[in-house]
């Protein structure tokens, strides 16, 4: 019906769907409605339906699978930046760069870009801490490359990295379970993060080593909620960044600008914003990335996803 742009019979399947008492399908229909008027240029009734689909409980960011539907759509990324812009001023997101696509929760506030540091006690150990991690990080990139003679073990999302790069990324904790294969190679590093509850608990994200090759640029992208914040300790510099240079940086949209790493000095921010990184300098930038919950989330949100997380079983 949606895609015969008969509204009145859509609306009415809607209905019988919502009433049916299954929230997810209703949010879908919610979501497909708001697409539908969006190809029609009507903005207003688009967010309406996008309000609705999140929910009662606040939970589900189903405006940014809306962005992805938008696609389809000619002028898809004019639409999703018209209807970002209209849901910011409808109250219905925080800010047009905080699309994630699977989680965004209105209550986890305040919603910002970059964080202090400061505000985790925590993050001062795993800085301490940062020549050994990286010690034994690279014994373990080492490890895979002998075994292999390829750095077998070490993954990452292609689809992010630009033309000629390369980004690895070296699994310590997934959905909050720890990947104890890779653990036995930096058990030092592993023992830290296991006595950081925010980060070994989390069930929404990771934590890895993650290497971005010289030459290399990650395409703007989020993560998948509003329900953590994300960490970059730095490990290995290029010479350049070192000592006071910025070929290689990391950049949250609304947040200003771009932030080169340097030692001893984490990086906190919300991933869910839309953020790229860079690294054009002449050798490669390795840091331990942290994804762990967001200060501000309901411990009964937590909870409930911790206890989910524990009937599924990890992807290794």
């Amino acid at each position: 019906h949606l895609l015969a742009q008969r509204f009145s019979e859509a609306t009415s399947c809607y209905h019988r769907v919502a009433t049916a008492g299954d929230a997810m399908r209703a949010a879908r229909a919610h979501e497909q409605l708001a697409v539908a008027h969006l190809g029609r240029d009507e903005y207003a009734e688009a967010v309406a339906h996008v309000r609705h689909a999140f929910g009662d409980d606040g939970a589900g960011a189903h405006i940014a699978r809306t962005r992805f539907l938008l696609d389809t759509l000619d002028g898809g990324e004019r639409k999703a930046q018209r209807l970002a812009r209209a849901a910011v001023a409808a109250g219905v997101l925080f800010h047009e760069a905080q699309l994630p696509p699977q989680v965004l929760d209105l209550r986890v506030g305040p919603s910002r870009p970059w964080w202090q540091r400061g505000q985790f006690a925590w993050l001062a150990t795993l800085e301490a801490a940062a020549p050994t991690m990286r010690a034994e990080y690279e014994a373990a990139a080492r490890h895979h490359e002998q075994a292999s003679g390829s750095r077998a073990g070490l993954s990452s999302d292609a689809s992010l990295v630009s033309p000629g790069g390369a980004w690895h990324e070296f699994v310590l904790y997934w959905g909050g379970a720890k990947n104890e294969r890779n653990c036995a190679l930096v058990p030092r590093t592993c023992a830290l993060l296991e006595s950081i509850p925010a980060a070994a608990t989390l069930t929404f994200g990771q934590t890895h080593f993650s290497t971005l090759a010289a030459g290399t640029r990650l395409r703007p992208h989020t993560g998948n909620t509003n329900y953590r914040l994300t960490a970059h300790i730095p490990l290995i510099l290029p010479a350049a960044v070192a000592t006071g240079g910025a070929c290689a940086a990391l950049r949250v949209h609304g947040g200003g600008a771009p932030r080169p790493w340097r030692y001893g000095n984490a990086l906190v921010f919300d991933d869910s914003y839309l953020h790229e990184a860079w690294n054009d300098c002449a050798s490669p930038r390795t840091v331990l990335l942290v994804n762990f919950w967001h200060p501000k989330v309901p411990p009964q949100v937590v909870e409930r996803y911790i206890a989910e997380a524990r009937r599924t079983p990890p992807p290794w």
